[in-house]
């Protein structure tokens, strides 16, 4: 379904995630053509993938049967979808891709990464980032 939300110019593309759930992606046009021809195009992706995770998951398949999608092509993906990613969004992605590189070098494929993995990094990254001064108040306190 396309429509335009309040005082915003652009055409939106309502997509059902399953359930009552319902995705609102930008189209980021104004031309009602155009965010038809991207709704249809995402609409085909969330179609083809929900069918693909069914068929796995009739199969008993798991994830190492993906098809492979390589690091290099996640910000792609993303554009095709939200546009393009923030300057911050990309830092941060070069970020884990760095630390991913270093400690778990055979890993290339974003298939390949495990939540233990992801849990890993974001432990080490919650480490590092600044403490705001609520929680360090809290900290001192408690």
């Amino acid at each position: 379904m396309l429509t335009k939300q309040k005082k915003s110019p652009y055409w939106y593309a309502v997509l059902c995630n399953g359930g009552n759930r319902r995705k609102w992606v930008s189209a980021r046009t104004k031309s009602k053509k155009e965010a038809k021809i991207f709704h249809d195009e995402v609409h085909a992706m969330l179609k083809k993938a929900r069918a693909e995770k069914q068929r796995r998951e009739i199969l008993g398949l798991e994830v190492d049967t993906l098809e492979p999608f390589p690091l290099s092509d996640v910000f792609r993906k993303y554009r095709i979808i939200c546009g393009e990613p923030s300057l911050s969004a990309v830092s941060k992605f070069n970020r884990f891709v760095k630390w991913l590189k270093t400690n778990y070098p055979k890993i290339s494929d974003i298939n390949k990464i495990t939540k233990r993995i992801a849990f890993e990094y974001l432990a080490i990254y919650s480490d590092l980032s600044p403490k705001t001064h609520n929680y360090q108040f809290h900290v001192r306190i408690g």
